[in-house]
């Protein structure tokens, strides 16, 4: 793993994504809003223990982060609040976090030196392989899971 870091130029920016607070934060999020979401009110609702906090709500403090971060999206909510561009970027920012997180797996795998074994999973991982900074969050899949 070390050499990996030391020597592919990328390799210590995908290291740093994948051990910062911010992803931790976002895959949490994301976890328990698969894990409860679907359930969550009606769990509240018959009285069975909840087992994480409100994801909706979770998911508006993620939506919320992201919002604050972009003063362009401050300032279009100022001048056009029923404007649909907001909740698309957002929705492109969210895409641009999995997808970088996906990169930085898929290039751990291949280039990082998991081994042979894992190039049985490339069909699977190729596909973010060599996303560049700029196309994240600019691909559209299929159900399937594949770029088109």
């Amino acid at each position: 793993m070390v050499d990996y870091i030391n020597n592919v130029p990328v390799a210590q920016s995908d290291f740093e994504y994948l051990n910062s607070k911010g992803l931790l934060a976002f895959v949490s999020v994301l976890s328990d809003f698969g894990q409860a979401a679907r359930y969550h009110n009606l769990d509240v609702i018959v009285g069975r223990q909840v087992q994480t906090n409100d994801p909706d709500a979770a998911w508006q403090r993620l939506e919320t982060e992201i919002l604050l971060a972009r003063k362009d999206f401050m300032d279009e909510i100022e001048k056009n609040p029923a404007s649909n561009r907001i909740r698309i970027e957002i929705n492109n920012e969210v895409v641009s976090r999995l997808e970088r997180l996906a990169r930085a797996i898929a290039r751990l795998y291949t280039i990082g030196g998991i081994g042979s074994e894992a190039k049985r999973y490339l069909v699977y991982i190729g596909c973010f392989l060599h996303l560049t900074d700029a196309g994240l969050g600019t691909k559209k899949y299929e159900l399937s899971g594949r770029a088109p």
